[in-house]
């Protein structure tokens, strides 16, 4: 399957997929559903360009029969991919959606006939993030809309409604080994993974590289602070300020996911373990409610310090 060369461990949906477009018998709509990294949006571009008709290296984006669609930042009226809102430093105080307005696009794109390919593309990108009203106007637009395949993208069926998840295919794209990672890893050319951040993953090649890249974003001598936590004042509140300085709020929540690993494989008691993961669990509850991020790291710093000292 030449369309699908490059994708790693998803041997079964892509089987799924080829054998829907070998025999012409495609539906109306596909959900794509695993979690991040593992391969999903990159089969999405591999199987729209099939579709489309086009070859491996010919450009997807800006294809006139492809509508992709992205959750969005309403920003005084305009709306904003999350690549959008970070080219223009917009300062988030929500999670990006897809909105009302989108999907009104996309029944506009469907209701028309192909110009160049066999079929209409539509896809949807975290289509767990739809608001309400989108997600019922998708639903009326995926029953009158004969002419199109639509693809959506979402981590599990129960993000979505019911009566939609109803209406499509489901593939599903399941999690990497940690051999397979670090094996893919190699092959990439990028050297040796830490296992800290193999686990870290979780099974996603694409975690894995996020995982990396937040982790090179971190100065060396940052790394060395947080490789231990801090037991007195001074040095908890100098780290938390470092912290907000250096790394953005994605980077931040990265950060807390891999303390909590290394909490849990430390030898501390099993009571201060769960203490600590605890008290990170609420840090990383108010990092995703936009609390201000240095009085989030200085009141957890502060916390996890006190139980080390015993």
């Amino acid at each position: 399957m030449e369309w699908a060369r490059g994708i790693v461990g998803q041997e079964q949906a892509i089987a799924f997929l080829d054998a829907a477009w070998q025999h012409q018998r495609l539906a109306a709509a596909y959900l794509f559903l695993g979690a991040a990294g593992v391969g999903r949006r990159t089969t999405a571009r591999a199987w729209a360009r099939l579709l489309l008709g086009l070859g491996r290296e010919a450009g997807l984006m800006g294809h006139p029969d492809l509508l992709w669609v992205e959750p969005t930042y309403l920003e005084r009226g305009q709306l904003l991919t999350a690549a959008e809102a970070a080219a223009a430093d917009l300062k988030k105080r929500g999670a990006p959606q897809i909105r009302l307005e989108q999907v009104r696009s996309v029944s506009e794109f469907v209701a028309r006939s192909p110009l160049v390919a066999e079929h209409l593309v539509v896809v949807l990108e975290q289509a767990e993030l739809m608001a309400e009203a989108a997600a019922n106007g998708l639903l009326k637009t995926l029953e009158e809309s004969p002419r199109a395949v639509f693809l959506l993208i979402a981590p599990h069926s129960n993000a979505l409604l019911p009566t939609i998840v109803s209406r499509c295919q489901q593939v599903r794209f399941r999690r990497l080994s940690e051999a397979a990672i670090a094996t893919q890893w190699t092959k990439m050319g990028r050297g040796s993974l830490s296992p800290d951040l193999i686990a870290l993953a979780q099974g996603s090649l694409g975690g894995a590289i996020t995982a990396h890249g937040h982790m090179e974003q971190i100065a060396e001598a940052t790394r060395c602070a947080i490789n231990r936590i801090p037991l007195d004042t001074v040095a908890a509140l100098t780290l938390a300020k470092t912290l907000v300085r250096e790394l953005d709020l994605d980077a931040q929540h990265w950060l807390i996911q891999f303390w909590m690993l290394r909490v849990w494989r430390s030898p501390l008691p099993l009571p201060l373990r769960m203490e600590a993961v605890q008290q990170l669990e609420r840090s990383r509850f108010c990092l995703e409610r936009y609390v201000q991020p240095r009085l989030v790291w200085e009141a957890m710093l502060l916390s996890l310090g006190r139980p080390a000292e015993r």
